[in-house]
């Protein structure tokens, strides 16, 4: 690996995985020597290992018990065991919703820049994530939930490596913007534009941007609207103080937008084209080695995103032929489909 990267002039800075021993163990020494960050949503599902499942079951029963009691079906119960069932019913429904409260916190935590947008600092990011996986542990011990050590051992266990993840990034980011200045690509004002405004703004944005599934979880999606329009707004004005020329804004945003958009928490790419080919192989008993090697040419080659940017564009940073169009112009000499014989029609006479 580190010959290639070298000979393709690709310079790793970090991982970040579901935390399998085998891509674990790559950013060891011995291999890629970077930094190794869990990936957020299976930490998030940790969480919900932890307690979450628990929680949301109950939630379920409780919601039940509920319409079973605005409707008057439960008619044999006695009044006291319809107060038991309330006082039940009134505990879950708010733990539930605290427990909801403390998942979308760890979401909006585990970011490069904190409220302010300013860089976020580890010790913070640690603190707050220690605190929310402390509130989901009292939550399940207020219900009755019993809290298996091991699940909790291994939610604390990924902290550490997510606050070197994100304290990796920004210390490469600084460096690097550093460099432009010292290399005059940035004036020093250009420079406090870029860090304060300009980065933070296409950050929110491409979070918001990854952020599709807002049925689910509508406060996220909404937490990052306000983001970006706070972000737009002082983003525009500084510009306009800075008395900084559109051209340079222009320049400017598409560095910025590089570099906000290398900053990644989560594996999901690499988890959604895994998940596709498991139904291929649950659903066809398997799949072949030429069929896989054109399932991978097809991700790397033709799956776009919003920017219409492929895969193998995105790593190599250069443009590559349309792959259709390639296929068109190259792949030649397909046999002629087989051509079925006529049969006769047999028929057999009526006997009059």
């Amino acid at each position: 690996m580190k010959s290639n990267f070298k000979k393709w002039g690709i310079q790793v800075l970090s991982l970040v995985s579901d935390r399998a021993k085998a891509l674990v163990k790559l950013g060891n020494s011995s291999y890629l020597n970077v930094i190794s960050m869990p990936d957020c949503f299976h930490f998030q599902q940790d969480i919900g290992r932890l307690a979450g499942l628990q929680i949301g079951k109950k939630h379920q029963q409780a919601q039940s018990l509920k319409a079973e009691l605005t409707a008057k079906v439960e008619v044999s119960k006695t009044d006291q065991e319809k107060e038991e069932l309330e006082r039940c019913i009134n505990e879950i429904i708010p733990v539930y919703g605290a427990y909801r409260e403390q998942t979308a916190k760890v979401n909006k935590t585990i970011h490069p820049f904190d409220e302010h947008n300013n860089w976020s600092e580890g010790a913070k990011i640690n603190k707050s994530l220690l605190r929310c996986v402390r509130k989901v542990s009292q939550l399940a011990e207020q219900i009755g939930i019993n809290v298996d050590l091991s699940k909790a051992t291994k939610v604390l266990h990924q902290i550490p490596d997510i606050v070197k993840g994100i304290d990796s990034w920004v210390s490469n980011s600084q460096a690097k913007i550093q460099t432009w200045l010292d290399h005059d690509v940035i004036s020093e004002i250009e420079k406090q534009w870029f860090s304060s405004a300009l980065l933070p703004f296409l950050y929110w944005q491409l979070q918001l941007n990854r952020t599709k599934n807002g049925r689910s979880n509508p406060s996220l999606v909404e937490y990052y609207d306000t983001r970006v329009q706070n972000a737009q707004v002082i983003t525009l004005e500084q510009a306009q103080a800075l008395n900084i020329n559109p051209q340079r804004q222009e320049y400017l945003a598409e560095m910025a937008y590089q570099m906000a958009n290398s900053f990644q928490r989560a594996s999901s790419q690499l988890e959604g084209r895994n998940g596709y080919l498991a139904f291929i192989h649950h659903g066809q008993k398997g799949i072949s080695k030429k069929k896989m090697q054109a399932l991978t040419v097809i991700h790397n080659f033709d799956t776009k995103r919003a920017d219409v940017s492929t895969p193998a564009q995105r790593l190599f940073k250069r443009e590559f032929p349309d792959l259709f169009e390639f296929l068109c112009e190259n792949v030649t000499g397909f046999k002629e489909p087989r051509k079925r014989k006529t049969k006769p029609l047999k028929y057999t006479r009526l006997q009059l």
